[in-house]
């Protein structure tokens, strides 16, 4: 649904001279009397994005801009300034916006970004925020979600999984990462995950029209996952006292974010943060089923950066592992290829299957036209 809301959209919008690039990438791109900006908004919803009751303020706050920063990173642009709108819920006190903003400015302050305006509403409904973020074009250039090349290496930063547990709200935008990617070194495909690697992974494949083959035994998974794996096994031991799902459905009004140490928290966070993180119970085994890949590969909201490289780039960065010193490192995930071969994975016992765009998918969008 969503990518066909978009496709209709970009169908009907006017393209000329003054947009460098529009509608399908991380950010637009706009050239004024020579000088080129990325320019880039994103909306965050109660319910949907996060839950005001079991996060802090701050934390949205920080989350809200983060985001669209990393939309930034994704395009390997400098961060400049932002303006914020906000719809505030009646029943809530002024203190929610002073938080809120709070957790904003700290972020913006940490990358040097100025908070240039917005705009404040007060309405029924819950807290919905609304970030329009400015960048600067690199003169080395941008990363563009349509530049990868059939025979380009697949990378990626940092690992993935388990973002569930608090690291939605804490993640680290790779802004620094980016630009040094492409001044340094030419980078110029590439795009953040949000939604889950392998969704995100063929939206960056469709916008290329290539196809890749994405290795599983090489995908960096995020310690948050052996954390979750944790709280999912202390749940199993808790599952069997409770006669439905929907008694166990209910702990998760107990969860608070981030979560703290899986092996201290009460039983009823463990089984609240294990039905977010799985859903329901096995039908079968009456328990809750855990694969730490699986959810590597479709977790999402891990903010970090998916990358096309020529194999001569790829085999420098590798090697030299430039990101060590923001505390990060590249992996090699796999390669792009000829868009005929189609979207594939290699399983950890060498078989090769399509690559379903497992993830989060907004009202049940679907992208799984592999060949």
């Amino acid at each position: 649904m969503e990518r066909e809301l978009i496709e209709r959209i970009r169908a009907q919008a006017k393209q000329d001279g003054r947009l460098e690039v529009g509608i399908g990438d991380d950010a637009a791109i706009l050239t004024r009397s020579g000088r080129s900006f990325v320019v880039t908004v994103d909306m965050l919803t109660e319910g949907v994005d996060f839950l005001s009751g079991q996060v802090s303020p701050r934390l949205i706050g920080r989350k809200s801009l983060a985001v669209n920063l990393s939309d930034l990173a994704a395009m390997g642009a400098e961060a400049d300034s932002v303006f914020v709108a906000v719809a505030l819920p009646r029943s809530q006190p002024v203190s929610l916006a002073d938080e809120l903003t709070a957790g904003i400015l700290e972020l913006a302050h940490e990358y040097n970004v100025l908070l240039a305006g917005g705009d404040v509403n007060c309405w029924s409904e819950g807290l919905v925020v609304s970030i329009t973020a400015i960048g600067k074009r690199l003169p080395e250039g941008a990363l563009l979600r349509s530049a990868a090349r059939p025979g380009d290496v697949l990378l990626a930063t940092g690992g993935f999984g388990g973002s569930m547990l608090g690291r939605q709200f804490l993640f680290t935008p790779r802004l620094r990462e980016a630009v040094d990617l492409v001044r340094r070194y030419g980078v110029d495909a590439g795009m953040d995950v949000s939604d889950g690697l392998l969704l995100d992974l063929n939206r960056f494949a469709m916008e290329s029209r290539v196809g890749f083959l994405l290795d599983d035994a090489s995908v960096p998974i995020h310690p948050d996952v052996e954390r979750a794996a944790i709280c999912v096994r202390r749940a199993n031991l808790l599952v069997p006292q409770y006669r439905t799902a929907a008694e166990i459905l209910n702990f998760r009004n107990c969860v608070q974010f981030p979560v703290a140490d899986p092996e201290t928290i009460s039983e009823e966070e463990i089984l609240g943060i294990a039905s977010w993180l799985c859903g329901d119970v096995n039908d079968e085994t009456g328990l809750f089923d855990y694969d730490p890949l699986f959810h590597a590969l479709s977790d999402g909201e891990d903010f970090e950066l998916l990358l096309a490289a020529r194999p001569e780039t790829a085999e420098v960065l590798l090697r030299d592992q430039p990101l060590v010193c923001y505390g990060t490192e590249l992996t090699r995930l796999g390669e792009f290829l000829p868009e005929s071969a189609g979207r594939k994975r290699k399983t950890r016992n060498g078989n090769i299957v399509t690559a379903q765009a497992c993830g989060f998918l907004h009202h049940m969008e679907d992208i799984n036209t592999n060949k």
